[in-house]
């Protein structure tokens, strides 16, 4: 699906979840324009877990905004070519990286396109992100776990149709000079389980541990 205008904060999708404290009607972010300068996210209590707020700026104006529950993907477009974009986290500047592209994730999505580009799992109770690149062109570029607190900031620099995409639900185009903010979203979210739910045997069956050859 391919965005175009400012959209509405769409809320994240996930099986057998509810949302807490749902936002009040109408209510925008309080994030200002400018490279991770947006008021610090306010972390979810112990038990929950929250998404991740997206807004997306072009000449420091707010273009787009919504939110994700698994990860966030800076990525290339069709045409192949890697893209090239610096990374900040509250406003500090961490590196300029040419790659197929970036993944922020959260604890739950650690398990997805995360884990298949060489990302670390975050088990759920870690009130943390992951920043895992995707194909880069430096092989000293490695994820980098950070704090559910921190502002994650995209600038794009160079690259043929770069993108951002959501959950693999939806995508923004976007273009060299575009900012992509990322941060813990406000609200959280409790995940309800099944009785006798256990998240390592569910990474066993997942992931295939302990079988026999």
């Amino acid at each position: 699906m391919r965005a175009t205008a400012m959209s509405p904060i769409r809320r994240p999708r996930a099986v057998a979840s509810i949302l807490v404290s749902p936002p009040r009607p109408g209510h925008a972010p309080s994030d200002r324009p400018g490279v991770g300068h947006g008021e610090p996210a306010k972390l979810p209590s112990d038990g929950h877990e929250a998404g991740l707020a997206v807004v997306v700026m072009r000449k420091r104006e707010k273009i787009f905004r919504t939110v994700a529950f698994n990860d966030v993907v800076v990525s290339r477009g069709g045409m192949g070519s890697m893209i090239e974009f610096e990374v900040y986290v509250d406003g500090k500047f961490v590196y300029i990286l040419r790659s197929d592209g970036l993944i922020i994730c959260t604890p739950t999505g650690s398990t997805a396109y995360a884990l298949s580009s060489g990302g670390p799992i975050l088990h759920p109770s870690l009130p943390a992100m992951a920043l895992v690149p995707i194909a880069p062109h430096t092989l000293s570029n490695r994820p980098i776990v950070l704090p559910k607190s921190a502002t994650v900031t995209v600038v794009i620099l160079k690259g043929h149709d770069p993108r951002v995409n959501f959950d693999v639900q939806s995508h923004f185009e976007l273009q060299p000079g575009d900012k992509v903010e990322i941060k813990a979203h406000r609200h959280p979210i409790r995940l309800l389980h099944p009785e006798g739910y256990s998240y390592f045997a569910m990474l066993r069956e997942k992931l295939h541990w302990s079988e026999k050859l």
